[in-house]
């Protein structure tokens, strides 16, 4: 396999490839949440500032800790306070001023004018062609691997273990292919790095990002977690989209990133420090970014999309890509989305959105821990829908060349 790196693949800063280490890192957190999670997570420590509804904290990992709880007991109840927010990255690179960075504490950049998405339907033989050859017990043994690591904590030895194993699927993957690259981006606090495949060796022409995520919360708080349907589900169907593609053979006008993103649950830092290493190359490189998040819950195969904080023009293309290729019938949530996944990139001027499972349909059998997470209670055949959108998207938007 021709090898090619960090560097010369996205033009970054060096980035940490080879093996990941398993040393575990102890730090302390800049953490931006609503006031009633932190309220009922139980933190008495008075918070840095505040504003509005939202407060800045300077916690330790246990206190991170509690937020996690907090927000899976109230999300139970479907009472949920949101989601909190690690942003010590952001707070340093801001200048440390944490009055100042509450009053805009994610910026949006304006999106890029550069090689937009068409979001039209313009390659229907091409992607019936590789959806024809999905095969969804290849997601179920990726998924049963994946879940074998018990506790995939972004600060446990068994979570950087997960985010090797991801790396090792892929690279094994990418063998025989000239124009692919796989990497790791370190992640700030924490010793799980997320995983980044690049498909396709395009230096003038922004691509599009398709993401999951590897973690689950740490086992202080939770023991024995399969981390089934979040986020296993959610990696499983990119890591599957990534092979249909690879196994095709086919070339893109432009690049693809499949990513994992690690420390998710610990308030969105794998994702926050990819885009930032991104944003490091002073340039557009990204015009759409797609993120699978709890894909395997699901009462009646309809498919959902979260609906604020992400761009109304490609959620309106991506519902006509499932009413396309998936023939599904199409929802969407809304919660306090700019603390979610795909707002990393919302705030970077990327146009966004995440495509999630049935949250009702998740709770009716996902309560009292994340314990309960596990294989039993999801559906093959609902992730298999969001696979077919996954490889939807990545044809449509990435754009085959004739070779």
């Amino acid at each position: 396999m021709h090898k090619i790196s960090g560097v010369l693949a996205l033009g970054l800063l060096p980035l940490m490839t080879g093996t990941v280490s398993a040393e575990t890192v102890k730090s302390h957190h800049m953490i931006l949440a609503p006031k009633c999670l932190v309220a009922e997570a139980g933190i008495t420590a008075a918070p840095l500032t505040e504003k509005g509804d939202r407060v800045l904290l300077d916690a330790d990992d246990g206190m991170v800790g509690q937020l996690v709880k907090a927000k899976h007991d109230s999300l139970n109840t479907l009472k949920s306070c949101g989601d909190f927010r690690d942003v010590t990255r952001a707070l340093k690179i801001s200048g440390n001023d944490a009055k100042k960075f509450l009053t805009k504490p994610f910026h949006t950049a304006e999106k890029t004018a550069v090689s937009p998405l068409s979001y039209k339907t313009q390659y229907r033989a091409e992607v019936n062609q590789l959806i024809a050859t999905v095969n969804p017990q290849n997601m179920w043994t990726s998924l049963t691997a994946l879940t074998h690591f018990k506790d995939r904590f972004a600060n446990s030895k068994t979570g950087v273990l997960a985010a090797e194993w991801i790396k090792n699927q892929v690279t094994s993957l990418s063998e025989g292919r000239s124009d692919v690259s796989v990497y790791t981006v370190p992640t700030t606090g924490y010793s799980q790095p997320s995983v980044i495949l690049k498909v396709g060796d395009s230096v003038s022409e922004p691509g599009i990002v398709i993401s999951g995520s590897i973690d689950t919360p740490a086992s202080g708080w939770f023991s024995n977690m399969q981390g089934a349907g979040n986020n296993g589900s959610g990696a499983v169907t990119v890591l599957e989209a990534a092979r249909v593609i690879l196994d095709s053979g086919m070339r893109f006008k432009k690049p693809i990133y499949f990513i994992w993103y690690a420390a998710e649950m610990n308030g969105r830092v794998g994702s926050s420090d990819v885009v930032s290493e991104f944003e490091l190359q002073g340039k557009k490189t990204v015009n759409a970014a797609l993120h699978f998040d709890t894909v395997g819950y699901g009462r009646d195969r309809t498919m959902w999309l979260l609906d604020d904080y992400a761009d109304s023009r490609l959620n309106h293309w991506l519902t006509t890509l499932i009413h396309t290729y998936v023939r599904k019938p199409v929802l969407f949530e809304r919660f306090d989305s700019s603390l979610f996944t795909h707002a990393s990139w919302t705030g970077a001027g990327v146009s966004a959105s995440s495509a999630i499972g049935d949250r009702v349909q998740k709770l009716a059998y996902y309560t009292g821990s994340y314990e309960h997470d596990t294989l039993d209670k999801l559906s093959l055949e609902h992730m298999t829908d969001y696979l077919k959108l996954a490889v939807a998207f990545v044809v449509e938007g990435a754009e085959p060349i004739d070779q």
